[in-house]
C-alpha cells in the first residue's frame, strides 16, 4: 500500500475518505467534494496574540453561541497551551477546542462531550480495566440518529441521507469553521437539549449502555461495509 495515502473522514457524512495528494475527492458515499489539503491563509476571526489571548477571543465566541452557561453549565477549566475550554453541567462535560483545521481555514472549532468523569486533557481513560474513548465528537453523526431511533445498521449503510434529513432544521454546510460548528451545536442543542445531555449522564447507566451497545453495532456495520480492519474503540 502507498504510504502516502491517508485516510479521512467526510465532514458531510462521517464516511471514511482515502487520499493521497490531492487537493479536493468526491465522497463515494454523500458525492460532495470535500478538500483534503490545508490552505495556510489569514483569518477573519481576529484570532491572534498569544496562547491566552487567542483563547479569551475563542471563548469570547462560545459564551455567545451556544453560551452554555444558559443551559446550566459553569466554565471549569482552560487550558491555554490547547486552546481549550471545558464546560461542566450536572450531566456532563463540554470541551471547545481551536485545533489546525484539514478542510480550510488555519484554524476550526471542535467540539467534544464527556461524561463527568472524563479527564479534562485525555483522550481516552481505563474503565473496567480497558482503555476507553472518553470524549465523544460524533454527535451528528451517531448521537442524534441514536436519539432519532434510527437503527445502527441503517445508520451505517444511509448515514449521508440520514444526516441531510437531520440537517434540515439547523443549515449545517460548514462555510467558517470557527463559528459554525458552535452555531450549529446551539441549534442541535435548541432542539435536543436534555435529551442529548442525559445521555452522557453518569446517573443514568441504562442509557449509557444502550448508547455504547448502539455505537459498536454501528461500528461493527461500518466496518463490515468500508473494509475496516483496525478495532472498534470501546467508549466510557
Amino acid at each position: 500500500m502507498d504510504s502516502k495515502v491517508r485516510t479521512i473522514s467526510c465532514p458531510f457524512c462521517n464516511s471514511p475518505i482515502p487520499v493521497n495528494k490531492e487537493w479536493a475527492v468526491v465522497c463515494r458515499n454523500c458525492k460532495r467534494v470535500v478538500p483534503t489539503r490545508r490552505e495556510i491563509h489569514a483569518i477573519d476571526h481576529y484570532l491572534n496574540g498569544s496562547a491566552s489571548e487567542l483563547l479569551e477571543t475563542f471563548i469570547g465566541y462560545v459564551e455567545l453561541d451556544p453560551s452554555p452557561e444558559s443551559w446550566g453549565f459553569d466554565k471549569n477549566i482552560r487550558l491555554p497551551n490547547k486552546l481549550t475550554v471545558i464546560y461542566d453541567s450536572e450531566f456532563c462535560r463540554v470541551k471547545f477546542a481551536l485545533r489546525p483545521s484539514d478542510y480550510g481555514p488555519v484554524y476550526a472549532t471542535y467540539i467534544f462531550y464527556g461524561r463527568l468523569h472524563a479527564p479534562d486533557d485525555q483522550q481516552y481513560m481505563q474503565w473496567n480495566n480497558e482503555n476507553c474513548l472518553c470524549w465523544h465528537s460524533n454527535i451528528t453523526g451517531l448521537t442524534l440518529p441514536f436519539i432519532e431511533g434510527i437503527s445502527p445498521q441503517q445508520l451505517a449503510e444511509n448515514s449521508g441521507d440520514i444526516w441531510q434529513s437531520l440537517a434540515k432544521d439547523f443549515n449545517v454546510f460548514p462555510s467558517d469553521y470557527v463559528q459554525h460548528p458552535l452555531s450549529l451545536h446551539s441549534k442541535i442543542w435548541g432542539k435536543y437539549g436534555k435529551r442529548l445531555f442525559s445521555i452522557f449522564d453518569l446517573r443514568n447507566p441504562e442509557l449509557w449502555e444502550e448508547y455504547s451497545k448502539y455505537s459498536n453495532e454501528y461500528n461493527e456495520a461500518r466496518h463490515k461495509k468500508w473494509n475496516i480492519s483496525h478495532a472498534i474503540e470501546k467508549i466510557c
